[in-house]
C-alpha cells in the first residue's frame, strides 16, 4: 500500500466513525513555496459543507486533517503535493502550481447531524430552509447564555445551507423563506462580531444583508438584528 493509499484509508475509516456526517467549514488555502492565497472562504463570509472520505480528490489532505479535528477546533495544517493538487496542479480556479505542497488555515465549524448525515445538495428547499432555521435557534440560545463564539459558529453553518448557488435558483416565495432565515443569521453574526469588537466582520456581514435585500426590493427596516 502506497503512503498516499495509506493516508486515504484513514480518512475513510475517520470518516465511518465519524458515520459521513457533513461537517461545516472554514478555510484559507495558500501555497507553501510562494505563499500565494488562493482560496478564502473567510473573505467570502460563506463556509463550505465537506463529507469527509467523500471531499473532492485535491481535498483529500484536508479531509485527513479534519478528521483528527473537534468541532470548533482551528488549526494549521501542511498538505504535500500528493494528497493536494497532484502532480499537475491546476490551471483554471484555483491556479496551484505543479507538485505544489499547501498550507491551510482551517475551522471547522461542526459536524451537521440534523438530517442524519444528508447531504445539502441531496435535500430540498423546504428541508434546507428548515435545516438552517435549526441551526439559527440554536445561535439565538447560544446568544442569550453569552456564548458568542458558540452562536457565531451556529449561525454561519446555517448561512452555509444558504450559499449564492442556491440562492440565484431561488424566486418568489422560496427566497423570500430562505432570507426570512439568511438575512437574521447575518446580522446575529454582526451582533456577536461587535460585541468581540471586530467591527470590520460586522459591517461585511450587514453588506450582505443590504445587497441582498435591495436586489431582491425587499423591505430591511424590520430586519436588522432580529432574533
Amino acid at each position: 500500500m502506497t503512503p498516499e493509499s495509506t493516508l486515504l484509508w484513514r480518512v475513510l475509516v475517520l470518516s465511518a466513525l465519524l458515520q459521513l456526517s457533513p461537517s461545516s467549514v472554514h478555510y484559507r488555502a495558500w501555497t507553501e513555496s510562494t505563499q500565494h492565497k488562493f482560496e478564502d472562504t473567510w473573505n467570502e463570509q460563506q463556509p463550505v459543507e465537506l463529507i469527509l472520505g467523500k471531499e473532492k480528490k485535491e481535498m483529500t489532505g484536508l479531509g485527513l486533517g479534519l478528521a483528527s479535528m473537534k468541532s470548533g477546533e482551528r488549526a494549521l495544517l501542511h498538505v504535500g503535493w500528493e494528497l493536494g493538487y497532484g502532480e499537475e496542479g491546476s490551471f483554471s480556479f484555483p491556479n496551484v502550481p505543479p507538485k505544489a505542497d499547501i498550507m491551510y488555515e482551517v475551522e471547522l465549524l461542526g459536524f451537521d447531524e440534523t438530517e442524519e448525515g444528508k447531504a445539502r445538495g441531496d435535500m430540498t428547499v423546504e428541508e434546507r430552509i428548515g435545516a438552517a432555521d435549526r441551526r439559527k435557534m440554536d445561535g439565538n440560545t447560544l446568544f442569550k447564555e453569552e456564548k458568542l463564539e458558540e452562536a457565531m459558529n451556529q449561525y454561519e453553518m446555517a448561512i452555509a445551507y444558504m450559499g449564492d448557488d442556491f440562492m440565484f435558483q431561488l424566486f418568489g416565495k422560496y427566497r423570500d423563506m430562505a432570507l426570512a432565515v439568511k438575512n437574521p443569521c447575518h446580522l446575529n453574526m454582526a451582533a456577536c462580531l461587535i460585541r468581540l469588537q471586530r467591527f470590520n466582520e460586522a459591517v461585511g456581514h450587514c453588506s450582505i444583508v443590504c445587497l441582498l435585500t435591495f436586489c431582491g426590493q425587499l423591505n430591511l427596516s424590520n430586519s436588522y438584528f432580529k432574533f
